[in-house]
């Protein structure tokens, strides 16, 4: 077979993003003489230097010190973002890092004396120097901080602050002289190659999407759902996965659509975020070729065994039938696929029961084309006893078209997504010959439940696992539209918020949006993932292909290194988009594709020969 190389390049200024397909140096100097600048708020200081780039999403700086400096001396390195800082504090003898936050005014209200600006020390670590200073190494990645001195790790914790620039200055007493000099290095860029592995290919795509908190979108404008809509085609979000009316429903099973019927979520001080339908939105969503699955949560006590709590198998059926009735009459069709029920533990004969009725209801009704998906577990480990006690019912998991689960349980493993792959193979082995719907993705953790673009990055990483390793067929936020009170369950549990500052109209709650994006926007229905292969591990990379021939590539850099790509395919191609999701870029799209590609370190890149706008 004939190989070629196909090469591409960021469009992006290097010197800016930290973009360097070679190894940079920047020598520093910092004057230990008597200080002499006049900082506001602050009283004279020594000159600080200050670092010309932005640092990319994850990376590794080094200092490189000329010499060792006097003993009373203290070095520091401070690092700084829209929310936090992380302070380095290096002497001959001890290391000090410092994470504080900035972002909120109640950060100051228990300094005895209000400082110049709110700020809170959130974790203090130090180390002692066995040596002088000779490198000192910052690296970010995998929400981690490591410090190391001379090549030797001394620190290394959790981090959660988005770090964009660095700076350098110096403690020292009145009567010192000389300077403290050097340079700081960042690493060059790795080659990899990617290539077509085989001619395997795995699973076809069906789509992405999420939940529409109907309550949140009611309060949009008439200009803000106009732009909602144009989102969501923009963003390839056409599934809606219902949230029904649930417990609340009446025995007469007529008010799926009632708004003052929706249940307030459990969010914080939220107002009824969600649990109920909306057939209008659902019929101008297959308007554009959208989809709808539809599952209940919990049952209305009618349809469940007064003794026992689990579902009544008819009962249950016959409200499934309701709204696959209603949702004809009212949106043009009944919902694509069924859920059995979410995240609800029913036992085994029950399970068995649900489905095997729920399927001959549906078929005798004419619903033969409503697809079922197993029940929705909350977490992968639950998901595979789930699935593992449904494959041992043969008149049961024979009917389901989908297997499908939540994989909350993930944020266990936000800082290390490699120890996550065991159990998604185990996952992948108890599901197998299902395809497979990812139907619920969010962070939920109060660890994790913050506005960080590297969180956002940690779930891009659980994205492609599950679109490489459990070959899911579609990838479903928990949330696509909020209202929330509190803005961090905006920034972790939806991709969209309500902007009521900006007149009613949907906005990206966080950096999630984008994460998500970097896959959802140009893996179209019908693509199927191909055998790729990435020549290195940090590299996370895939590709799917249309029965047209329109491809598209994700490359994902999950290390402090930037990757210089070489792509190799038995045939030319003509890419038409090179699309930047990163710390900086909200899908940012090239606006002319160069001859080779350099991605930066915590950056996914997409590339595709599906012309921008198509």
């Amino acid at each position: 077979m004939r190989r070629w190389a196909l090469l591409l390049i960021l469009a992006v200024c290097p010197a800016v993003f930290g973009q360097t397909a070679a190894e940079t140096s920047q020598p520093f100097s910092l004057s230990l003489e008597k200080p002499s600048v006049q900082v506001w708020g602050r009283g004279i200081e020594r000159p600080r230097f200050y670092f010309a780039e932005f640092l990319p999403g994850n990376f590794a700086r080094t200092l490189h010190f000329d010499s060792a400096w006097p003993q009373d001396v203290t070095v520091h390195w401070l690092f700084t973002g829209p929310r936090g800082s992380l302070s380095v504090a290096i002497n001959r003898q001890k290391l000090t890092v410092v994470q504080q936050y900035y972002d909120s005014f109640a950060l100051g209200a228990g300094n005895s004396r209000r400082e110049r600006y709110p700020r809170a020390t959130w974790k203090e670590s130090s180390a002692t120097l066995e040596d002088d200073p000779a490198t000192v190494t910052v690296t970010l990645q995998h929400l981690t901080a490591t410090v190391s001195v001379n090549g030797r790790v001394l620190i290394h914790e959790l981090c959660l602050i988005d770090l964009m620039r660095h700076q350098l200055f110096v403690d020292a007493p009145d009567s010192s002289a000389g300077f403290v000099r050097g340079n700081m290095t960042q690493p060059a860029a790795a080659r990899v190659r990617v290539s077509i592995a085989s001619q395997k290919s795995y699973q076809t795509i069906v789509g992405f999407g999420g939940i529409t908190s109907i309550p949140a979108y009611d309060e949009l404008t008439i200009a803000g759902k106009a732009k909602w809509w144009k989102l969501l085609r923009e963003y390839n979000l056409l599934i809606q996965r219902e949230y029904p009316v649930g417990a609340k429903l009446n025995a007469s099973m007529n008010n799926f659509d009632w708004l003052q019927d929706a249940s307030p979520h459990y969010y914080g001080d939220n107002f009824p975020d969600g649990e109920i339908s909306d057939f209008a939105y659902n019929k101008h969503l297959r308007a554009m070729g959208g989809k709808v699955f539809f599952e209940f949560w919990a049952l209305p006590p009618w349809a469940r065994d007064p003794q026992t709590g689990n579902a009544e198998p008819d009962k249950y059926v016959q409200a499934v039938l309701a709204y696959c009735r209603e949702s004809l009459a009212k949106a043009g069709a009944p919902p694509d696929v069924v859920g059995i029920q979410n995240e609800i533990i029913q036992p085994g004969p029950v399970w068995e029961q649900m489905i095997a009725r729920l399927r001959r209801a549906l078929d005798d009704a004419g619903f033969r084309q409503v697809k079922l998906h197993m029940p929705d577990a909350g977490s992968l480990r639950v998901g595979i006893r789930s699935a593992n006690t449904l494959r041992q019912m043969s008149d049961a998991w024979p009917l389901l078209d989908y297997s499908a689960t939540h994989v909350y349980d993930f944020q266990a493993h936000m800082t290390d997504p490699e120890s996550y792959l065991p159990l998604m193979r185990q996952w992948a082995e108890a599901a197998s010959g299902k395809p497979f719907l990812a139907t619920e993705l969010a962070i939920n953790d109060s660890a994790y439940q913050v506005d960080s673009y590297q969180t956002a990055l940690a779930m891009g990483e659980l994205y492609y696992q599950l679109l490489t390793v459990a070959n899911a067929e579609s990838l479903d936020y928990c949330w696509l539209l909020l209202d929330p009170e509190q803005p961090s369950f905006g920034f972790t549990r939806s991709l969209f918020t309500v902007d009521r500052l900006h007149s009613f109209e949907p906005s990206p709650s966080g950096f999630q949006l984008r994460v998500f994006g970097a896959f959802s926007r140009h893996l179209r229905e019908g693509m199927v993932r191909l055998d790729l292969r990435s020549s290195d591990p940090d590299l996370l990379a895939t590709a799917f292909r249309a029965a047209s021939g329109a491809t598209t590539w994700i490359f994902l850099n999950r290390s402090a290194e930037p990757k210089e790509i070489e792509l190799a395919d038995g045939g030319r191609v003509r890419i038409q988009t090179v699309e930047h999701a990163s710390l900086y870029q909200e899908n940012a799209i090239d606006a002319a594709p160069h001859k080779s590609l350099i991605v930066a370190p915590g950056e996914i890149l997409t590339v595709t020969t599906i012309r921008a706008g198509r």
